[in-house]
This record gives C-alpha cells, sequence and structure tokens, in this order.
C-alpha cells in the first residue's frame, strides 16, 4: 500500500514534469503547480484485484465424501479453489470428478445439509490418488444485521466467507441464520441497499 501511495502520489508526473510539477506560464512569467488526482478507479474504491482464469488443463480430478459413519454422502456439494471456483454435486456412493484441470495445489470443501467437510489442501498431479472429504456436523451464526442507529435492517444480504456464494436474507428483525460454517472464528459479510 505505501509503494502504491508513493507511486501514485509522491513520485509526481509523467517526463514532462521533471520540474516537480512546476510551470510558468510564458505570458504572464508567473509560476503555477500542476495538480494531480487520483484515478477514478480509486477515487471510487472501484479498483480490486482479480486472478488470471486459470487455463484448461488435462487432468481430472478424482474423491468421494464421506459422512460422520464413514459412508458415501449423495447429494453433497463440493467446492474446488480454481480460478473461477467449481462445484459439482456428488453421485449416490459420494463420489466426484472435476475435469480439465491444470496441476498444482487446490483447496476443496464439501457441506450436505447440516454437514460440512474440508477444507482440504490437496496437490493434483497426474498419478495422484483420489481426495478424501469427511462431513461432520457444522456450526451456526446468527447474525444481525443493523444500521447505524441500531434498527435492523431487512432484506440484507449475509454470507460467511467459508460458505462459498451463497447467501441469506435478513427477516422482519434484521436476522439471518447462516448454517452450516465450520466451528471456529467466522468472517461475515453483510450488503444491503444504499
Amino acid at each position: 500500500v505505501i509503494v502504491a501511495v508513493w507511486f501514485l502520489f509522491l513520485r509526481g508526473g509523467s517526463s514532462s514534469d521533471e520540474d516537480g510539477g512546476k510551470h510558468a506560464d510564458k505570458r504572464t512569467g508567473k509560476a503555477s503547480i500542476a495538480t494531480r488526482s487520483a484515478p477514478d478507479s480509486i477515487r471510487s474504491g472501484a479498483m480490486r484485484w482479480s486472478l488470471d482464469q486459470d487455463p484448461q488443463g488435462p487432468l481430472q480430478l478424482e474423491g468421494q465424501v464421506l459422512g460422520p459413519d464413514n459412508k458415501g454422502v449423495g447429494g453433497a456439494v463440493v467446492w474446488l479453489s480454481s480460478v473461477p471456483p467449481r462445484q459439482v454435486e456428488t453421485d449416490d456412493d459420494g463420489s466426484f470428478k472435476i475435469d480439465k484441470l491444470v496441476p498444482r495445489s487446490y483447496t476443496l470443501t464439501a457441506e450436505h445439509d447440516e454437514l460440512i467437510g474440508g477444507p482440504v489442501t490437496y496437490k493434483l498431479t497426474s498419478t495422484s490418488d483420489p481426495v478424501v472429504i469427511r462431513l461432520s456436523e457444522g456450526a451456526t451464526v446468527v447474525a444481525t444485521i443493523v444500521d447505524e442507529s441500531r434498527a435492523p435492517i431487512v432484506g440484507a444480504r449475509v454470507r460467511a466467507y467459508d460458505m462459498g456464494d451463497r447467501t441469506m436474507t435478513t427477516d422482519t428483525k434484521g436476522v439471518a441464520t447462516l448454517k452450516p460454517v465450520r466451528p471456529g472464528y467466522v468472517a461475515v459479510q453483510a450488503v444491503a441497499e444504499g
């Protein structure tokens, strides 16, 4: 951040601003100082980092989701930390396949009803064994969303960072229930109109 601020604001202008931004009006002989403003994307807060999308690769990731009873769980949703993230649903025996991947390390999570599994870090190579994700009982987070005057906000979209793209909407009391989430520290984000 410090380097970005130095580069944008303190470093000065382009090569035409070698004199530190001071310019003389040839007609009046008065010196003026050129000012620079931040780009619109910085002033508006719209500047965002993005990652290059993963290229299509030759590899297929295979795995299985197991429940607390060590049996395969059908209908579980598995998320893969590719760019962009991908998700698949498991077959009846808990197995799943994700194709067209490049060899690298991925993080996988899974959930089914109130069970959650992962994150599992998995290095995919041409000789990798199938990955196993074990589900256990997830936690529940009850979030109350209020405005500056502490009045409840109705219809706010709330999500926990380990819930993927799924969001919950607050009720008339400003309350949203998020589940399942992994036990431990949970980061929660709420967005509302205005």
